[in-house]
């Protein structure tokens, strides 16, 4: 990438999974020349694909000549592959990972394992400022207004690195350099919902993991929440920061109003 000047601090790079199961009856989870390209290399193998354009879509067709006149492909590609690893089951992998971590920032912070909660298989919890005015321990109510700032990274495990690729908190975003005079740093308006999947964020949904947090604290509560890419941006990722099947941890703490200046 920085051979070909188009290296940025913001992006993901190192090895990325492709899943060569069919995602549903009709699709592909990757192009169908790539996944025809990986099928059969072994661990270290290093192989250069011209996959042509009519192999360059996500969908199953039933001919060769049904590819050949399929007009959604994209443009033919050459592609440079090299195996790096290969997962037989990418949720347990992804658990595994998940658990490393956890077991690692309980160590590091000092934080007693009673602290950690299970919000679904693969989704944890953990508060590090807890509520404990009686007053303020009750859920928000819907269509309450809510204020928070929040960072989310990548699970800080390899193969991933903890790359941060949002941010609310001005010096975390110089810090990790996602900093732009354009955008406004500062807590950020949350709305609650009936259910927790209605939660939206400056009026946008979030994944179910950033969602589910937020249903389970409580005002002035600081937490993370540290799960799977079931919970997150699955096998698709999200944009050139999150890759395929990465599990996400977000951190977030629930603030006053900001005040007009």
């Amino acid at each position: 990438a920085k051979q070909l000047g188009e290296y940025s601090v913001t992006n993901y790079y190192g090895p990325k999974f492709v899943n060569l199961t069919y995602s549903s009856e009709t699709q592909y989870a990757t192009y169908a020349g790539v996944r025809d390209a990986l099928i059969g290399m072994k661990i270290g193998e290093r192989r250069t694909v011209l996959v042509p354009q009519w192999l360059m879509n996500y969908t199953i067709l039933d001919s060769e000549e049904d590819y050949l006149n399929d007009e959604s492909s994209s443009t033919s590609a050459i592609y440079y592959f090299e195996a790096v690893d290969f997962i037989e089951d990418i949720h347990e992998y992804q658990h595994n990972l998940v658990k490393e971590y956890i077991a690692k920032y309980i160590e590091e912070n000092g934080i007693d394992e009673s602290a950690v909660d299970s919000l679904g298989d693969g989704l944890y919890m953990i508060k590090l400022i807890e509520q404990t005015d009686p007053d303020d321990t009750a859920a928000f109510e819907s269509d309450s207004t809510f204020y928070l700032n929040y960072t989310g990274k990548l699970l800080p495990v390899e193969p991933y690195n903890g790359l941060v690729f949002d941010t609310t908190v001005e010096k975390t975003a110089k810090i990790h350099g996602l900093y732009s005079s354009d955008d406004e740093y500062g807590p950020v308006e949350a709305t609650m919902g009936d259910s927790a999947d209605e939660i939206t964020l400056d009026d946008s949904s979030v994944i179910e993991g950033f969602y589910t947090l937020l249903w389970n604290m409580r005002s002035m509560e600081k937490a993370i929440s540290i799960f799977t890419s079931d919970f997150g941006y699955g096998s698709s990722g999200s944009g050139d920061s999150i890759p395929p099947f990465a599990p996400l941890v977000f951190e977030v703490e629930y603030t006053e109003e900001p005040e007009d200046e």
